[in-house]
């Protein structure tokens, strides 16, 4: 998957597409982070332990659908557009997210391991190499759209 261009972003934002439905992400193009983020998991935390690696069964019947990969993708490109025009986005969007999943969702830590690192994963496909300028609409748009709502 390529990198998304910050502009994309910002139009994407914008446009109000990530709050009123997800940035069109392809069913293959969520299926191959949701992949990555799973080799990864070692990486993580599980709890106060390293994650497991994951399994066989986990690689065949993955622990996120495609859509809450799809809704984490979301919110991580939007993470990077509020990093991008210097807004609090831990605070904003990644914590309360994270307590939803916990919390509504009843993810346990293993799942929740892996939703940070699919969000992190978008966050780092949005990075972009030049810096976005954010006009003061832009900034309003993305500063409203950070604010996590289930």
């Amino acid at each position: 998957m390529h990198a998304v261009p910050a502009v994309m972003v910002a139009f994407l934002l914008l446009a109000g597409v990530a709050r009123s439905q997800e940035p069109r992400l392809t069913d293959e193009q969520v299926a191959r982070v949701r992949v990555l983020a799973l080799d990864n998991i070692s990486r993580a935390l599980c709890g106060a332990a390293p994650c497991a690696p994951a399994s066989a069964a986990e690689q065949t019947s993955p622990p996120l659908t495609l859509d809450e990969t799809r809704r984490v993708m979301a919110r991580g490109m939007i993470s990077e557009a509020g990093e991008q025009c210097g807004l609090d986005w831990r605070m904003t969007n990644f914590l309360p997210m994270m307590t939803y999943w916990r919390h509504i969702m009843k993810k346990d830590e293993r799942q929740l391991a892996l939703i940070g690192l699919v969000h992190g994963i978008a966050q780092g496909f949005a990075r972009s190499d030049t810096a976005m300028v954010c006009t003061p609409q832009m900034r309003e748009s993305i500063a409203r759209q950070l604010t996590f709502e289930p």
